[in-house]
């Protein structure tokens, strides 16, 4: 989150923005905060470490970084990033981990980072998206390294794990608006004579059933390939597709990430606790497209607070109300609510158009179907609230939901997790270095390790430098002339 702040007489203007900060996390009474995205290199955390409120004056918080060095293959510097915020004295770190996959290759892309608490461990994770297709055998496979790494978490440390922030993965249908959601196109004259349905029903079904083989030719043959890609066919029409592969232990790459994610939940034992707690919900989605100015109609679920079920059964969560925006008189679990909440009631208005109303053709396949166009802005930017609007995300008591974040402030709203009950560790231990996840602490150097005083003993006195040899002047011409005394 970034923030302009006019600086108070007496506070300088870093000063400010850390108060500013240290407010925002006061009020959502959280103990512990997930940031992802945060964009970052680590020398920036060094060089900035107060601006961001990565090193509290007064330890109120705790911050860990993971950040992208520029090391990894294809990406600049900077990208990605995550960082975990722990409230002093609140779920201790015992040991925190930058690069827990175990592979430069996945860990130097700076989207993973552990935490090791007293009686759980902590995955806040970035996953990486399919870049359009591009990119879908390296996130496979990055989810598959995930995985292997919790398992060796829980087997290490003998502790549940939580994986928190955002997979880019939806765990089922419900996740996506219906524009999105994947329709088995085989099934579709069986349900259409097996389901009881009126007669307008059945011909809508059975002719999509039949036009669909047509339109997939069409588009294959306009597009010169033998596959169409997702993005682009879900542009032209609700998609057609298998449901994904079942799930499976790792070790073969998964069929897709939604496979990846009921994995999780159907053989590790992991709990969705959205769904657990509020499984009445409609249209509870985290992220939206933005660059097509919607925030309600076109979106899904890609950020997950997922537990280990020991420890969400021990811990009683609490479910608390989901947000329903403004209005106190519509039931939570409605899609009205939840439209109210995303949208602030109207509050949160979208970019403005341009005057022309001047529209742009998207892709070659739109070009095909003629399917409406995006249209294009007027350059002003998504539209700035009333100040109280940017409070009332922090307004609701801690509860395990979604957090409706200002739509200025990202793509993405948070998905929360609320435990009644803190978790004890079975097996107390010391703390352990931070090392890589803390870029901005002071490192003590061995000299300074080994010369620590005894418990008990007295400092000893500081030995004083001896005194500096004292400089001769340079001789003048008038040294040189004057008579010099004569020898014995």
């Amino acid at each position: 989150m970034t923030r302009t702040t006019k600086a108070k007489k007496g506070r300088s203007p870093e000063e400010e923005h850390q108060a500013a900060l240290r407010s925002w996390l006061e009020r959502l009474r959280a103990d512990v905060v997930c940031l992802q995205e945060v964009k970052l290199k680590r020398s920036d955390v060094e060089a900035q470490a107060r601006l961001l409120g990565a090193a509290a004056d007064d330890g109120s918080w705790e911050t860990y970084w993971c950040c992208n060095d520029g090391k990894a293959r294809g990406q600049r510097a900077g990208l990605n990033g995550v960082a975990t915020l722990v409230r002093g004295g609140a779920f201790g770190v015992l040991r925190a981990d930058a690069k827990p996959l175990g592979d430069p290759d996945f860990d130097d892309e700076g989207r993973c980072l552990v935490t090791e608490h007293g009686g759980f461990v902590l995955f806040n994770v970035y996953v990486p998206n399919a870049g359009g297709g591009a990119r879908v055998a390296y996130k496979m496979a990055w989810l598959r390294a995930l995985r292997s790494a919790m398992d060796r978490e829980r087997a290490a440390t003998g502790k549940p794990a939580i994986l928190a922030g955002d997979l880019n993965a939806k765990m089922g249908p419900n996740d996506s608006h219906w524009t999105f959601r994947s329709v088995d196109c085989g099934r579709l004259a069986a349900a259409a004579a097996a389901a009881a349905l009126d007669d307008a029903q059945r011909a809508s079904l059975e002719a999509a059933a039949a036009a669909w083989p047509a339109v997939r030719a069409r588009a294959l043959e306009k597009l010169g390939g033998a596959h169409v890609p997702r993005e682009t066919m879900r542009r032209a029409w609700a998609r057609f597709a298998p449901p994904p592969a079942a799930a499976g232990r790792p070790g073969a790459l998964p069929a897709s990430s939604t496979a990846w994610l009921l994995g999780l939940r159907d053989v590790d034992g992991m709990v969705d606790s959205l769904d657990a707690l509020h499984p009445q919900r409609s249209e509870r989605f985290t992220c939206w497209h933005q660059y097509h100015n919607k925030r309600y109609e076109r979106r899904q679920r890609a950020d997950h607070a997922l537990v280990d079920r020991a420890l969400f059964e021990a811990a009683a969560p609490v479910a608390g109300a989901l947000d329903a925006g403004l209005r106190s008189d519509v039931d939570a679990n409605t899609a009205r609510a939840a439209r109210g909440a995303a949208v602030l009631d109207g509050r949160w208005a979208p970019a403005g158009f341009d005057q022309g109303r001047t529209r742009v053709r998207n892709s070659q396949l739109q070009r095909l179907l003629a399917r409406p166009f995006s249209t294009r802005f007027d350059g002003g930017g998504l539209r700035d609230g009333r100040a109280s609007d940017y409070l009332h995300h922090s307004s609701h008591a801690p509860h395990t939901g979604i957090r409706y974040t200002p739509p200025t402030w990202s793509d993405h709203v948070a998905a929360t997790l609320c435990l009644g009950a803190a978790p004890a560790d079975a097996a107390p231990r010391a703390a352990r270095a931070a090392g890589d996840a803390q870029p901005h602490a002071k490192v003590r150097t061995i000299t300074q390790f080994f010369s620590a005083a005894k418990p008990g003993a007295k400092p000893s006195a500081k030995p004083k430098p001896p005194p500096p040899p004292k400089r001769k002047s340079p001789p003048t011409i008038r040294d040189f002339f004057a008579k010099k005394p004569k020898a014995p």
